[in-house]
């Protein structure tokens, strides 16, 4: 059986100047606003009834290939559907530059994510906290003994609300 990819939490934005290509696969420029983008990164549109719409397949900044891509970076992403009905779905018929594009998370890749990689930085944690919450996984007493577990020894610092859906 293959190894299950841990899924870094990520809220994307769809520049306004992005020349998109619409349909499978989806290529478009958008702005990293939390988190990590990683290539293989499933990807999903809360607006929208959480819908998927398929995996990043690539990374590009500046024409150059890249496996990732950091908060407050500008890149070009291509999804490709990974399924009959996510190869269906097109830009600007069933999405638009309004809506955002999160990781698509679960319980199961949280736990995964956090088994493979316990020293993320405050920022993925606190991306990946908002997203729990986004997809209600787990319950509230879960979600705060994740908050005293990993986010002991930051400084006390708000979280940045930067998702706009809900």
């Amino acid at each position: 059986m293959a190894k299950e990819a841990a899924v870094f939490p990520c809220v994307l934005q769809i520049t306004p100047k992005s020349v998109p290509y619409s349909s499978n696969p989806i290529v478009l420029r958008v702005d990293v606003l939390e988190g990590l983008l990683k290539v293989g990164t499933p990807i999903c549109i809360p607006q929208i009834q959480f819908m998927d719409i398929g995996r990043v397949s690539s990374i590009q900044i500046n024409h150059e290939p890249v496996e990732d891509a950091f908060q407050g970076e500008r890149v070009d992403i291509t999804i490709v559907g990974t399924n009959p009905q996510e190869e269906q779905i097109r830009f600007l018929t069933h999405f638009g530059m309004d809506d955002q594009l999160v990781s698509r998370i679960s319980l199961r890749s949280f736990f995964i994510l956090l088994d493979r990689h316990p020293h993320l930085s405050y920022p993925v944690l606190a991306s990946l906290l908002r997203l729990m919450e986004l997809f209600k996984l787990g319950d509230p007493t879960m979600r705060s003994r994740f908050c005293n577990k990993f986010f002991k020894g930051y400084e006390q610092k708000p979280l940045p609300r930067v998702l706009t859906f809900e």
